[in-house]
């Protein structure tokens, strides 16, 4: 049981440590959850395939996935402004 527990809390560190990183990659806390908001939705919704070289299944969390989407550069929030001029 005491090994269990020590493996939660050092992926509890690890995702912490991953989420940090990227509320500073993307600019902020609000625009990373309305990034990963977004980015989960397209992958539910729209079935939309993964833009690393794992399949969903490889993820118990799809949230999980859509991290490493972001931190690997994959998926960023465009502006609105940016969009306009498209």
């Amino acid at each position: 049981m005491e090994k269990k527990q020590k493996k939660i809390s050092m992926d509890m560190i690890e995702r912490t440590a991953k989420i940090d990183r990227l509320i500073e990659k993307v600019g902020g806390q609000f625009l990373l959850t309305v990034l990963i908001q977004k980015r989960i939705r397209e992958l539910v919704q729209e079935k939309a395939a993964p833009k690393i070289d794992r399949s969903i299944e490889d993820y118990e969390y799809l949230v999980d996935l859509v991290l490493d989407e972001i931190e690997q550069g994959k998926i960023t929030l465009v502006p609105p402004e940016e969009l306009e001029e498209e």
